[in-house]
């Protein structure tokens, strides 16, 4: 697929439809929950693949990506977690860009009050091709508790959790590219 990296990064769940390309389907399905149906849906935005690419692209990761993963033996236990380890630790390590930041944090600040107890979120993936054809469950990270000066560092946290063994076996044994698995990330207020 056509690797798009520009803005805009995030959208408010009023601004993701059906065919939003760069969302994935969890966020996509709470959209609809919450504008075709009239469901109460806890406040969230979604991270779109865009930024995600932007992401690689700035911290120049796309060759360090491709070439685990051309060594990747998904039969080898071994050769799993050390692709893993070198591909999370690279995400982990990496800069989230400004204009990701920038973007995360407005998103989040539009729903604090002034005032208010410090909202916490959960951070969660929405990948392309996750809670579809192929599932994904539970192998992703969610981080949950997340206040805003922790938003950047559990948005790569999900990210880098594309590369678990686990995900990466799933992805491949199903034939999917990386690329085709791009992530998106939904950004959700807890409630308690």
């Amino acid at each position: 697929p056509k690797i798009e990296f520009s803005p805009p990064f995030a959208a408010d769940l009023s601004e993701i439809t059906r065919d939003s390309k760069d969302i994935g389907n969890k966020a996509k399905h709470l959209a609809v929950l919450q504008k075709e149906l009239g469901a109460t849906v806890p406040q969230a935005f979604a991270v779109s693949t865009r930024a995600c690419n932007y992401f690689i692209e700035f911290n120049e990761l796309r060759g360090a990506i491709e070439a685990q993963l051309a060594d990747l033996d998904i039969t080898s236990p071994s050769s799993l977690e050390a692709v893993s380890a070198h591909l999370t630790g690279l995400i982990l390590a990496a800069e989230v860009p400004p204009d990701i930041d920038k973007a995360l944090l407005s998103r989040y600040d539009s729903w604090q009050q002034p005032g208010a107890t410090p909202l916490q979120v959960a951070v969660r993936s929405s990948a392309i091709s996750e809670d579809g054809d192929c599932s994904f469950a539970g192998l992703y990270t969610t981080v949950l508790g997340v206040d805003r000066a922790r938003i950047s560092a559990a948005y790569r946290q999900v990210l880098a959790s594309k590369y678990s063994p686990e995900a990466l076996f799933y992805r491949v044994s199903q034939g999917l590219s990386d690329e085709e698995t791009a992530m998106s990330v939904i950004i959700q207020q807890m409630v308690g």
